[in-house]
């Protein structure tokens, strides 16, 4: 096929690492190319401020997320996001990102 359709193929790097199948590589890419589409996810602040996001050129990333329960082994969810301080939790949700 990209002997007749050469302008139909693209490389495309999911970055370095090894796969044991090709399966999961093929599943990588139909979920990150289906998140594009706009009514795919229904809330459309979650797809803007995702970390591929359209509205940052591809190159933004999240910062950690967290869920429960507060505190697992050695890890715990910061303070700010448990006081429920939406001006704080932008501000470190920006900060975070900006620092991974």
């Amino acid at each position: 096929m990209q002997k007749y359709y050469p302008e139909q193929f693209k490389k495309i790097s999911l970055w370095q690492f090894i796969l044991l199948w090709w399966e999961v590589a093929t599943m990588t890419m139909i979920e990150s190319i289906t998140r594009l589409i706009p009514w795919v996810i229904k809330e459309s602040e979650s797809w803007q401020n995702e970390s591929y996001s359209l509205k940052e050129n591809m190159q933004n990333l999240e910062e950690p997320n967290y869920t429960r329960p507060e505190n697992v082994k050695w890890f715990s969810v910061p303070d700010v996001l448990l006081n429920w301080n939406t001006e704080e939790i932008l501000k470190r949700r920006k900060n975070n990102s900006i620092s991974i």
